[in-house]
């Protein structure tokens, strides 16, 4: 998982915003990036894409802080309602 992480971010450091936003396609299954509701969705989310320096940035800060931290031993202590995702794939 580090090394994934570290190649999600590494674009992001270099302030390569396409690339950076290609590579995000790995977290989403190839039925959907190769659907219709694929354009469709990348037109809904482009405006909300980071595009100024700072912006750039900040994501790819955010990348350094998910590579350093980890919380895993913390989420015992959780009390709020939360809504964990899991699934696998079989072909």
């Amino acid at each position: 998982m580090t090394a994934l992480m570290t190649a999600l971010k590494y674009p992001w450091d270099r302030g390569d915003l396409a690339t950076a936003l290609a590579t995000l396609g790995v977290v989403y299954s190839a039925e959907f990036l190769a659907s219709p509701e694929f354009e469709t969705f990348l037109a809904w989310t482009a405006p909300l894409a980071p595009s100024t320096p700072e912006q750039i940035r900040t994501v790819a800060e955010q990348w350094q802080v998910d590579l350093d931290v980890d919380n895993l031993d913390r989420l015992g202590a959780v009390t709020a309602p939360a809504l964990a995702l899991t699934g696998s794939r079989s072909s």
